[in-house]
């Protein structure tokens, strides 16, 4: 999956955690409940679903965020987008490695 334009690779569980926030997010403001649900949808049709297995050990600090960097790890990705300062210190760790 290296080389060409961005795109958006996913795994089953980063999709449950998406539905699974979303669902949270529109109990709690449902005038945007709607709208989540286009962009889920959007985001489970557009993106390349990739298997990837659960990693050997926990790395990040939160082990729920492991599943992000198995998904990057299963594709072979030079960069993951998400706004999560725990996974950008991982980053930084790597890089001094």
């Amino acid at each position: 999956m290296a080389g060409g334009p961005p795109h958006a690779v996913l795994s089953p569980a980063i999709l449950e955690e998406y539905q699974r926030a979303g669902t949270a997010l529109a109990a709690r403001y449902p005038e945007i409940g709607a709208a989540l649900e286009p962009v889920l949808t959007f985001l489970a049709q557009s993106a390349t679903i990739v298997d990837a297995s659960d990693l050997p050990n926990a790395i990040s600090a939160d082990p729920a965020d492991d599943k992000f960097l198995a998904c990057a790890l299963a594709t072979g990705a030079r960069v993951i987008v998400r706004i999560v300062t725990r996974l950008i210190r991982i980053g930084v760790h790597r890089e001094r490695q």
